[in-house]
């Protein structure tokens, strides 16, 4: 039996926004999940929410161009709402930065295989784990909820996000700079106090070779930091997370 066109119209909008989202939200747009998992995931989910959402006010038999535009502001919605997710995690990732700079890790920098761009170390390590711990809280769960939401507060067809959205999404990311400050905070007063530190030993010690002490001072302080906070960073890590979720995510349109 053929589905009703407005059924099908929305089968195929509602595909075009989880099509999207797949292609930026974390873990799905993962270079090693491929394109045709995505695509299928996608049409999959849109067959189970298709015939819950309300019908769009267009047509199958509508112009073109106005058909054109109905799907490109799906793919915007879609687009906004995984960005919105991602930021979480590029700022986990410009936490990793600061602590490496700053503990003398700047230098080991690696090729993201998510993104392939270079970044440190430290900063590929924090966001697995970072991910991990998405994983763990049921972060994928969320972001679905988020999904179904977007369509309540952009509904199909609507033109996708405001200039209103797109603003919200522009503080989103500053909050992604701050999230990264607050984290490294503790690490920059221990290094502070490291170089106080070391300055009194120079002073006191003129003889001391200072520049082949700071930096594995620093980075033995470092890996110190590490070890005995990571518990207290994986919680930390958790509490942005979940909190992300409820402040980007669940309301469905950032």
């Amino acid at each position: 039996m053929t589905p009703p066109p407005e059924l099908l119209l929305a089968w195929l909008l509602s595909g075009v926004r989880i099509t999207a989202l797949c292609m930026a939200a974390p873990v799905f747009a993962h270079t090693g999940v491929p394109v045709r998992v995505r695509v299928a995931f996608a049409m999959v989910t849109a067959s189970a929410l298709a015939p819950a959402l309300p019908a769009p006010p267009l047509a199958l038999g509508d112009s073109a161009v106005t058909i054109a535009g109905a799907v490109a502001g799906e793919a915007a919605a879609g687009l906004a709402l995984g960005f919105a997710a991602r930021l979480v995690f590029d700022a986990i990732g410009l936490l990793g930065g600061f602590v490496s700079v700053q503990g003398g890790l700047g230098a080991a920098s690696v090729i993201d295989p998510a993104s392939g761009a270079a970044t440190t170390a430290l900063s590929a390590l924090l966001e697995t784990v970072a991910v991990l711990i998405w994983l763990a809280i049921e972060g994928p769960a969320a972001l679905l909820r988020g999904l179904r939401a977007s369509f309540d507060a952009l509904p199909l067809g609507g033109g996708g996000p405001d200039t209103g959205s797109w603003l919200a999404l522009a503080r989103l990311g500053a909050a992604c700079f701050t999230i990264a400050v607050q984290l490294a905070a503790p690490v920059t007063v221990a290094m502070l106090l490291a170089n106080l530190a070391l300055g009194f030993v120079g002073r006191a010690l003129p003889e001391v070779n200072l520049m082949a002490l700071q930096l594995p001072a620093h980075v033995l302080l470092l890996l110190a930091l590490l070890w005995l906070g990571a518990t207290p960073i994986g919680d930390a890590l958790a509490d942005v997370l979940s909190g992300w979720t409820a402040t980007a995510v669940v309301p469905g349109v950032p």
